[in-house]
């Protein structure tokens, strides 16, 4: 809504509760139309600033690993985070535990009593809860006079749209994580692969950068197999696929090519620098001991193959190319090594 958007008369109550409805339908549109948490969180900083101009907000979601709750989208006008203050205060956590079990919940919109931390602004707290199952708390913190009968019964119905929009990001999110990357390793499958490449093909045309490939390929593998079966090689390549994710920068890209060969795409990476990280990756390879998910001690080496656009290649498929080739000559001249062409 613009700031030039024609206010209800309050002295009218039917006027003023019509202004309300559209509004409420309004964000709601937009919720159905996030497919993102970017876009979940701008409807709701754009929406929730009409119906409580003197609130800033926190969305916070459980971590799927410890549990604890923690902010992972606020408002944008937030002079700062609510930060632990809020985690450990006793009402929080009483608040949160009052959530269980789910079957006992009565929906979304509970309202906590108003929390006040180191004589600061009331905090409320929302409960996000899809099919009895608390998945997020919307945090309002006022920052000026108390909340409004009509402003609790609008933030009900916020906390209602906002828990099944949450919940259906979430499940796009996930199918689309599936979608791209390989089931065994985490990382990035081979689809995915060839639309990153073309991606940072164009980036690197449009911003002059270098982008450099290196292909791996494991030595000897089928011999793990052949001595520990085919649930140990498998065990053996999810390993792999950590391995490598904990040795590289984030920006640098790796994917499970197929079988035991692996991918590593790194944007504005010159070949040197390709060859470096390549170094880098086979010493520590060799030096790791990998279990095959039991109390194996397995050792393996592979094969480094690099190329580099535009140096070495001018489009995917021969970017691809001259690094498999390159692969392949490691491996015919005795593997466990690294090779550029």
């Amino acid at each position: 809504m613009s700031n030039n958007e024609s206010q209800p008369d309050r002295r009218d109550p039917e006027q003023h509760k019509i202004f309300r409805l559209e509004r409420l339908l309004r964000l709601a549109k937009e919720f159905r139309a996030a497919l993102s948490m970017p876009a979940l969180a701008e409807a709701l900083d754009s929406n929730l600033a009409q119906i409580m101009p003197a609130a800033t907000w926190d969305l916070l979601l459980p971590d799927l690993t410890t549990g604890n709750f923690q902010t992972v989208k606020h408002s944008v006008d937030r002079s700062a985070m609510i930060g632990q203050t809020l985690f450990e205060h006793p009402d929080f956590k009483a608040f949160v535990s009052s959530q269980s079990p789910p079957a006992t919940l009565p929906g979304s919109g509970h309202l906590s009593t108003e929390m006040i931390l180191n004589h600061e602004h009331p905090i409320h707290l929302l409960s996000l809860v899809v099919e009895a199952r608390l998945i997020g708390i919307l945090v309002i913190r006022l920052t000026e006079g108390p909340m409004t009968s009509g402003q609790r019964e609008d933030l009900g119905v916020i906390a209602d749209m906002l828990g099944h929009t949450l919940h259906n990001v979430q499940t796009y999110e996930q199918l689309h994580q599936q979608n791209i990357t390989d089931d065994l390793t985490g990382l990035f499958n081979a689809r995915h692969f060839h639309h990153l490449v073309d991606y940072e093909i164009e980036r690197s045309k449009r911003y002059g950068h270098d982008l450099s490939l290196i292909f791996i390929d494991l030595d000897n593998f089928k011999r793990v197999n052949d001595t520990y079966g085919h649930l140990v090689g498998s065990a053996l390549l999810a390993e792999v696929g950590r391995f490598f994710e904990h040795n590289m920068r984030k920006i640098n890209l790796a994917c499970r090519y197929g079988g035991d060969e692996f991918a590593i795409l790194l944007p504005s990476t010159s070949k040197t620098g390709a060859l470096a990280l390549a170094g880098i990756l086979r010493e520590a390879l060799n030096r790791t001991k990998f279990s095959g998910g039991e109390n194996h001690v397995i050792t393996i080496t592979a094969s480094f193959g690099i190329a580099s656009f535009p140096g070495d290649a001018l489009s995917k498929e021969e970017l691809i190319q001259v690094a498999d080739s390159a692969m392949y000559e490691v491996k015919r001249s005795g593997r466990d090594g690294i090779r550029s062409i």
